[in-house]
């Protein structure tokens, strides 16, 4: 199918800037080229969710009448993305589409029409089976798993949510980004846990013009507009973790349709459905069935070579491997040996009721480098969903760890608990075909599921193991009658336990997240606490904490937090511990000094009400980045704490008074002779008051919803340069000078 997206005013040989994007650079190119240029330019300033009109849109619901069609909400912007490296001036706006909008503009403005009823009329010659007039309910499904994201927003994103049992909790943090995808998106379907919504994927516009880009033209300077749509599905399954397969294929009526051959779960079909497939005798007469209208049947065993290492594995194997899904095969080899070698070990494998719980840590294990923090001071998963560093080398890195990452969780999901239950269907068809004819039915359509007479498959299947699914159809009509042939391939039908929950997100940041900041990691727990109160304008926020650093030994840094009421009287003070100063660096460093934050109230998974520094004066109060000493830090909290080392990545924990009774070298050798943190004894009477302390902080600020604080070190110095030690006479004289200070000692 070709398309006429060329345009006529554009010389073919005309030369352009290689150095460009294929988006400015080929933005008259073609007909879609354009299309996607205006979207860009229209939409790249704009904040977050836009609308999109087509003009001239065949209404199929009102017999391809031409109207104008508006779809809400399917364009999503983000700015500030840099997608060259650190340091760069590159700070590019990237503007998404979904897909069904894509498909859209290609019905409407680029496939061939017939236009003989008349000027307001307009039918395409080739449509998609897809719901124009309602995107948000279109049942294109795609297989979905809770703790799938997007390793390459440069060529699409989803809104992402955690992971759901038997997989361990792996406390996905909840970043800005997702945060306003979910606020329109439609991409998740109704609490399905397992679905998502094609027409809502959000695909890159810059992506689609380089796929655009490298498709070969013909003599015409047409592209082959299934080849571009295979193109762009084949960029989604990679950045998505490789576990999809996206087929497309045109159906009788000439619809093309968009098939995901992974086997998915609904919960409202089984739960409304209650329906059995239908099931073909094939062998022999059966008591109360009159024989059969099946003719022939015949079975094509193939082994391609991509099955053949599953096969393999599967046949040594009694449940799935902790890397994917080969050993899911292993139910259909049970009672087969190698005759060669019956069993094959290796030195370090382990036992069997090991293997679950290695699959967990395998799982849990690439989880975290997901997560780990490298020499950029940013994990890559960070890098990408908070810092919005773009550029090759943190994407190949979060890609290749998230096809691991995709991999391990399907393969989990996958396979059968002790009750010979599991999630999901084994996602790969089993090497047997059937061919079916039987006397002309009708009826019955592509992806189709159905069952056989069991009696011709091999013993070792099991009972109910096999479903069948229609990939090809085909009616003979002649004198000698009507006769449908049915090409087919085979599913294993495994026994599904009850669907579960998704894990909630980590709101421990509250859209930032360890990962790029220098907060402290959490749970994901939030109990029955109700949402914050509101942050006030910043034009209204008072400031109604002032901390003052005292001394930074290496180890942590002490410091005193007074607190003033809205009319600058003060109310109390308390004695805090944080990181030492080591540059601002994420995750070793307290937070710069000399300096103003923003600070809001906010719920966290692990430490409940608490308060999140949200901007400061040297980042000009951007959302979320604590900007000093050329690092951006985020996710930085005050919350409880009776130590910084080990408790602390940049957060601030506040404390009745300094430790008298324990002193650093207790617990960590040597000679210093600073108390140990906060609170009368480490760790549970210390922790214990700790909590009171940020529990007194609460009722104080908590309703506030938002306000300054002022961060100094001692006599203003400048960073690195505080006192030692507690008993430098600098700070003595600083403690005397108030009643109020010589309680926290």
């Amino acid at each position: 199918m070709e398309s006429d997206n060329t345009n006529n005013n554009t010389n073919s040989t005309e030369e352009v800037n290689k150095d460009e994007a294929p988006l400015i650079a080929n933005k008259n190119k073609s007909i879609l080229n354009q299309i996607l240029y205006n979207i860009y330019q229209s939409s790249k300033d704009k904040t977050i969710f836009g609308n999109f009109t087509i003009e001239g849109y065949p209404n199929p619901d009102e017999k391809f009448k031409k109207e104008e069609k508006v779809f809400v909400n399917n364009i999503f912007s983000i700015g500030d993305v840099d997608t060259l490296g650190w340091g760069s001036d590159n700070q590019s706006p990237q503007v998404y589409i979904t897909f069904g909008v894509l498909l859209a503009i290609i019905q409407t403005k680029i496939i061939l029409h017939d236009n003989s009823r008349g000027s307001d009329t307009s039918i395409p010659l080739f449509r998609f089976d897809m719901n124009f007039n309602n995107l948000e309910n279109d049942d294109n499904y795609i297989l979905k798993i809770p703790g799938q994201f997007s390793s390459d927003p440069r060529i699409c994103i989803i809104p992402y949510e955690n992971t759901i049992p038997p997989l361990p909790d792996l406390e996905l943090e909840e970043f800005d980004i997702n945060t306003e995808l979910k606020k329109s998106s439609y991409w998740n379907v109704n609490n399905e846990p397992y679905v998502g919504r094609l027409a809502a994927l959000f695909v890159n516009i810059d992506y689609l013009t380089k796929v655009l880009d490298d498709l070969p033209l013909d003599e015409e300077n047409n592209v082959n507009i299934l080849d571009f749509l295979k193109g762009v599905i084949k960029g989604i399954t990679q950045a998505l973790g490789g576990i999809n397969k996206i087929n497309i294929t045109i159906t009788e009526d000439g619809l093309i349709r968009f098939i995901e051959e992974i086997p998915q779960r609904l919960k409202e079909i089984e739960i409304t459905e209650g329906k059995q497939y239908a099931r073909f005798n094939v062998f022999g007469v059966k008591p109360g069935i009159e024989g059969s209208f099946i003719t022939s049947i015949n079975l094509d065993a193939e082994i391609p070579s991509s099955f053949a290492a599953t096969v393999a594995i599967g046949s040594q194997s009694n449940g799935n491997q902790k890397s994917g899904n080969a050993t899911a095969f292993s139910n259909y080899n049970r009672g087969l040996k190698d005759r060669i070698i019956p069993e094959k070990t290796t030195g370090t494998e382990a036992p069997e009721e090991d293997e679950d719980e290695e699959q967990k840590d395998q799982l849990v294990e690439n989880f975290k480098k997901i997560f780990k923090v490298g020499a950029s001071l940013r994990s890559p998963f960070g890098a990408i969903y908070n810092g919005l560093n773009w550029f090759p080398g943190n994407i190949d890195t979060l890609t290749n760890l998230n096809t691991t990452h995709a991999s391990l969780m399907l393969g989990r999901l996958t396979q059968p608990d002790e009750n010979g239950n599991q999630q999901l269907q084994s996602s790969f068809f089993l090497p047997f075909n059937f061919s079916i004819e039987m006397e002309g039915l009708s009826g019955m359509v592509l992806y189709e599921k159905f069952k056989i007479s069991e009696e011709i498959l091999p013993p070792s299947y099991e009972k109910g193991g096999v479903d069948i699914q229609i990939k090809g159809i085909d009616h003979t009509v002649n004198d000698k009658g009507w006769k449908t042939k049915l090409e087919t391939q085979s599913v294993p039908a495994a026994k599904l336990s009850p669907i579960s929950t998704p894990y909630p997100l980590n709101a421990s940041s509250g859209g930032g997240g360890t990962s790029t900041g220098g907060g402290s990691s959490s749970s994901t727990n939030t109990g029955n606490i109700p949402p914050p109160p509101s942050s006030k304008p910043p034009s209204d926020e008072k400031v109604r904490i002032v901390l003052r650093r005292l001394a930074d030994d290496g180890l942590q840094t002490y410091g005193i937090m007074t607190v003033f009421d809205n009319s600058g009287n003060v109310l109390y003070a308390l004695a805090t511990i944080e990181l030492p100063w080591k540059g601002n660096q994420n995750k070793v460093s307290c937070i710069p000094p000399n300096d103003t934050y923003r600070v809001k109230s906010h719920v966290s998974g692990k430490h409940g009400k608490c308060f999140w520094l949200i901007g400061n004066g040297q980042g000009g109060y951007k959302f979320d980045k604590l900007y000093g000493n050329g690092y951006v830090r985020s996710s930085v909290l005050i919350h409880k704490s009776p130590i910084a080392p080990g408790w602390l990545e940049g957060c601030i924990g506040p404390g009745f008074k300094f430790n008298p009774n324990q002193k650093v070298k207790w617990k960590y050798g040597g000679s210093n002779e600073n108390p140990l943190g906060t609170g009368d004894e480490y760790r549970d009477t210390s922790l214990a008051q700790s909590i009171q302390a940020q529990s007194k902080l609460v009722d104080t600020l908590y309703n506030e919803g938002s306000f300054l604080m002022n961060i100094y070190n001692l006599n203003n110095v400048g960073e690195g340069q505080l006192p030692k030690n507690l008993s430098d006479p600098a700070v003595q004289a600083y403690v005397n000078g108030s009643e109020l200070y010589k309680k926290l000692f």
